[in-house]
């Protein structure tokens, strides 16, 4: 078993943690020297004076400043420790080296997030840190240098993508691009969670209370004529939650190219091909399940030029242009800086102007004693997550460098149909009614599918690979996302509802005497 009096030793990460210190020293590390390395089962490893960090409340200091009065070498210990500042990555040790004025990494240890790495670190291909030391006897990581990723210095280049505030030493920075609507307040929250600095580019309607994030106002539409407020401001990352055309994702680009590192952008499982046969606008067989990353796109782009979705409102003038392909080319496919994409499924909770289960919420709440659909419509399954979950998964692919160039679905692991949903909806609202089947003719005008929606293409994306790469995990749970959904539903209803509600109730409740009289009721 090592000794810890202060020379460097060499041990297994379970017998270090039996034999860590009672006083921990107070530790902060800024999470900027973090980004990714391997991991290995119960390594060997080096360390120098080592500190446990085990509570919460230490936990919090992560990612909000350098070392305070570091000496020639500090350990971080934070064994079974699950915190959002460490992306919920159960890390045990992380050894911090400031000999010669920099931050390296000293070893290894088990169960660390895959792909972490230091700053200014280098790995020959057996896995061993390559020293400056090192480097000057000749021995590089020839494979890391083939990619080009390496400067001569062992130093990874900020053009390919590693953030500036590596090679500064400081906080990391994000610009949310239309960050006041329904998912932006809640990703920069998440971004000074993590010790963030933070600025908002938007139009200035609506100055919600966010904590210290800067502000700079513009139209989006002219977002190329504030490059010299964001040179200044010098994100790390621009995170695009509103590019909805591919007008907007160029302007984006643009704007923050040569001065960010990488762009975010907020697409939709919509892009996939399965969306299209769901919409009746590309006929052919049904389309395999779950979606990945990799399953084919939509053929025909515009999917809105000939109708308004569901539950949108009045129609914005941007829907003929709307297309998330081609927001999705604009951000991985531009020359000099890298891309990121979030696709998301159907997004609920607080804020969210469509209030996807309004209707069914609605009626609970009025005591119905019943809710009607066709069998189509109840067995119908899409991927689904309340918005604390997308924004969570968000500041994961902005802050995490194994996100450059990728694409990642987001949302629950498992998609309920309508009907589990809506047992669920009454479930946490304590309603007793009868969630009733029928078909299409029978039911009231404004219950009846739409013509062209072909229900039996279900929209269940896969979510392994955020899972798997980046260590996603859901945050708030479907009854507490349902919950906090319907509270806000009682605090801001519905502005204009889409047709007169005594009407609708006095249809359905007609339908109800007739299905019940020709005992074709379906529980």
């Amino acid at each position: 078993m090592p000794e810890h009096d202060g020379r460097p030793v060499v041990g297994r990460a379970s017998e270090l943690r039996r034999e860590a210190p009672a006083q921990p020293r107070q530790v902060r590390v800024d999470r900027a020297v973090m980004a990714h390395h391997e991991p290995r089962d119960e390594p060997e490893y080096r360390v120098v004076d080592l500190a446990p960090l085990r509570d919460r409340e230490r936990a919090a200091t992560l990612g909000r400043s350098d070392l305070e009065r570091p000496g020639p070498a500090e350990c971080l210990f934070a064994h079974d420790l699950r915190d959002e500042q460490l992306g919920r990555h159960g890390l045990d040790l992380l050894c911090l080296d400031l000999a010669r004025g920099r931050t390296r990494e000293r070893g290894i240890v088990d169960r660390v997030p895959e792909g972490l790495r230091l700053r200014g670190e280098r790995r020959r291909p057996d896995g061993h840190v390559v020293d400056r030391q090192d480097q000057a006897d000749g021995e590089h990581d020839e494979a890391e240098r083939d990619q080009g990723r390496d400067g001569p210095d062992g130093e990874l280049h900020a053009a390919q993508s590693v953030p500036p505030a590596l090679a500064d030493n400081r906080r990391m920075r994000s610009l949310v691009v239309g960050g006041t609507g329904f998912i932006g307040p809640a990703v920069v929250r998440g971004l000074l969670a993590v010790g963030h600095d933070v600025a908002i580019f938007h139009r200035g309607e609506h100055e919600l209370e966010l904590g210290e994030v800067a502000h700079v106002h513009g139209d989006r539409s002219r977002i190329r004529d504030h490059r010299d407020a964001f040179a200044r401001f010098r994100p790390d990352v621009a995170i695009d939650m509103r590019a909805m055309t591919e007008a907007d994702a160029r302007g984006t680009v643009d704007a923050v190219r040569g001065i960010a590192a990488r762009v975010l952008a907020v697409s939709s499982m919509d892009v996939y091909r399965a969306y299209g046969r769901l919409q009746s606008s590309e006929p052919g067989p049904l389309e395999q399940l779950p979606l990945t990353e990799d399953s084919p796109l939509r053929e025909h782009l515009y999917p809105y030029r000939d109708h308004t979705p569901a539950g949108i409102g009045q129609r914005p003038p941007w829907l003929d242009a709307y297309d998330k392909i081609l927001v999705e080319r604009a951000v991985l496919g531009t020359p000099g800086i890298a891309g990121t994409v979030v696709r998301l499924g159907m997004i609920h909770g607080e804020r969210d102007t469509q209030r996807r289960f309004y209707g069914e919420w609605k009626r609970m709440a009025d005591g119905r004693p019943a809710i009607l659909m066709t069998e189509r419509a109840w067995a119908f399954r899409a991927s689904r997550t309340h918005l604390a979950n997308v924004a969570h998964a968000i500041v994961l692919a902005a802050t995490n460098e194994r996100a450059v160039g990728r694409v990642y679905n987001v949302a629950e692991e498992q998609a309920l149909s309508y009907r589990e949903w809506a047992t669920l909806m009454a479930q946490v609202m304590g309603w007793k009614g009868e969630l009733v089947a029928a078909e299409n003719e029978r039911l009231p005008a404004h219950l009846r599918d739409d013509a062209h929606i072909t229900y039996e293409q279900h929209l269940v994306g896969s979510t392994e690979r955020i899972r798997r790469e980046l260590g996603y995990a859901e945050v708030v749970g479907r009854e507490e996302g349902l919950r906090r959904a319907f509270e806000w539903y009682a605090q801001a209803p519905a502005p204009d509802p889409p047709g007169d509600e005594k009407a609708e109730y006095a249809a359905e409740d007609a339908a109800l005497v007739t299905l019940r009289g020709s005992a074709v009721l379906k529980g």
